[in-house]
């Protein structure tokens, strides 16, 4: 695919048909769960694991860019409000491209804890807090970017963000058997055309099913699409119709998309809005 199909609408009202925002007032689930999560759209996860709450690669930025009048444009608004999140232990970022690392939503975030965050950048480090166990993982990184997933592992319960990648089958099998199986994954599934250009930073969505099979994830959600146009070719919609028919193929049930807002959790891996 060397022409540009994204044919993102310019009508607001198809966008909300297409792909429908659940506004969030707050992050809480309707039964309980030990974990549970949310999408905020590209590859902003809210996570509750027991208890700990902390976000992945926040972004609120209307545009993910040094600038506010060029660069990839938010399609799709950020369904909670950043001044509604809670009281947030940690946060996680898997590299500094401008998709991924949101700057003036860090120092907000920041400011509304009080300095008292703590962010975890890629730096190649290992630490423990609490009960509350955050590994880094080697990403397949660019030639410039270094790119980190994480695990996050309570006594209970284990989480894995994959951030930014290329796929490599013998990388993600060493983190299924290291640090597997997850409970919970988020697994980004957009941006992948042409795949030429795009193969050595983002996977495609019958590439994360193996992902997602190779990390043994109990449940997975597809991240990094439906949010901002990225430049990639295909039709703004197709990473969730390719990753509904190599699912299929490969037997994996377990393996969605969601709306953002809609929260996951996990007492029989609902989805409620």
């Amino acid at each position: 695919m060397e022409k540009d199909e994204s044919n993102i609408p310019k009508c607001v009202e198809e966008l909300e048909r297409s792909l429908p925002v659940t506004f969030l007032k707050k992050f809480e689930p309707k039964k309980f769960s030990k974990l549970y999560a949310t999408w905020l759209g590209h590859a902003t996860v809210l996570v509750d694991i027991e208890g700990i709450k902390f976000i992945t690669d926040p972004l609120w930025c209307d545009r993910a860019s040094f600038t506010s009048f060029v660069g990839p444009k938010r399609y799709r608004p950020n369904p909670l409000n950043i001044e509604n999140l809670p009281e947030l232990d940690f946060g996680v970022i898997s590299h500094d491209h401008y998709d991924h690392l949101d700057a003036e939503a860090v120092q907000k975030i920041d400011k509304l804890h009080n300095g008292k965050i703590r962010w975890f950048v890629p730096k190649g480090f290992k630490e423990w807090m609490a009960t509350i166990g955050i590994s880094n993982t080697e990403a397949r990184p660019d030639k410039v970017t270094e790119m980190k997933c994480w695990a996050v592992k309570s006594p209970e319960k284990s989480f894995y963000f994959a951030g930014d990648t290329g796929f490599c089958d013998s990388e993600f099998e060493k983190i299924g058997k290291k640090l597997g199986p997850f409970d919970l994954a988020a697994i980004p599934i957009g941006a992948y055309e042409p795949n030429w250009f795009m193969k050595s930073q983002h996977i495609n969505p019958r590439e994360a099913v193996q992902v997602h099979k190779l990390i043994q994830s109990k449940f997975s959600i597809g991240i990094h699409w439906g949010t901002y146009h990225m430049g990639s070719y295909e039709f703004y919609l197709q990473p969730r119709e390719d990753l509904k028919k190599y699912a299929q193929e490969e037997g994996v049930s377990n393996f969605v998309t969601m709306s953002p807002g809609e929260i996951w959790g996990d007492q029989e891996n609902q989805i409620f809005e």
